[in-house]
């Protein structure tokens, strides 16, 4: 019940579902460790002596970040007999998640289940910003929040200054977007400024935070005066490389990845 770092459990026990509908669930998976994906429910009564034992019929699938649809209990079909269903993945690909409950048949309805998720899940997922040059616009703080209950909207805040202070914080809410893209907006800042910020959520009936130490340690990112970078090519401006041949401004601190073509063909100018 309670599993080692990077793994976490997360359950949902208030959905129900009538005959043909499905609740679908998305989990941002981080890590390669075991996954284990489970519904449960207590089936209606049967009929005595009847062949079948199952009254209602709800099915499991998961479909893995590579889009690879996993069926319960070790099947290659949904399975007909069973009210617990479980799909384990034993070396997870870190990456998005799809855990899909329908009913098939639901003849006492609606019917009442519960699904449990154990694995390397991140809740409150964001990739730090970076050093920039921008001070026109807002700087945009994205997050993927996933889960398999609910999602409290009115608790979901990027607290952020611009003294490195681990007390003091102004707000800005995090608003959904589309689908489970979160979106929180930081006030444009003067050049020569460092933003501290982090993100906190309610999900799934917990409080999470992003960094998980926050409001001790931050994310921070600077806005900085534009750094040149001038790019030639010997002996000549041969091929298409990253960053283009030319100048090229870049906040300063900031990391630049260069590439180019292995083999470039030079006849046309030769």
């Amino acid at each position: 019940l309670f599993p080692q770092a990077p793994r976490r459990v997360t359950m949902c026990d208030t959905n129900r579902l009538s005959t043909g509908g499905t609740n679908t669930y998305t989990l941002l998976v981080t890590s390669t460790n075991r996954l284990c994906f489970t519904l449960a429910y207590s089936d209606y009564p049967g009929t005595e002596g009847a062949g079948v034992k199952l009254v209602n019929d709800l099915d499991l699938l998961v479909i893995d970040s590579d889009g690879v649809t996993n069926y319960p209990n070790g099947r290659a079909s949904p399975d007909r007999l069973n009210n617990v269903e479980g799909v384990d993945i034993a070396s997870a690909v870190p990456g998005l998640y799809t855990m899909r409950v329908s009913a098939y048949n639901v003849p006492t309805s609606p019917q009442p289940y519960a699904v449990v998720f154990s694995g390397g899940w991140d809740p409150l997922a964001h990739t730090p910003l970076e050093n920039t040059t921008n001070t026109a616009t807002p700087y945009a703080i994205d997050a993927l929040v996933t889960c398999l209950g609910r999602i409290d909207t009115n608790r979901c805040w990027a607290f952020w200054n611009t003294n490195g202070s681990t007390t003091v914080f102004q707000s800005n809410r995090l608003a959904a977007v589309t689908g489970n893209l979160y979106r929180a907006s930081i006030p444009t800042q003067p050049t020569n400024t460092t933003i501290y910020y982090f993100l906190e959520g309610f999900v799934d009936g917990k409080l999470w935070r992003n960094p998980a130490s926050a409001p001790t340690q931050t994310y921070s990112f600077m806005v900085t005066p534009p750094v040149r970078l001038a790019v030639q090519g010997n002996p000549s401006n041969y091929g298409a490389p990253t960053p283009a041949y030319g100048t090229n401004w870049y906040a300063k601190g900031r990391t630049v990845s260069a590439s180019a073509p292995a083999v470039v063909d030079i006849s046309a100018s030769l």
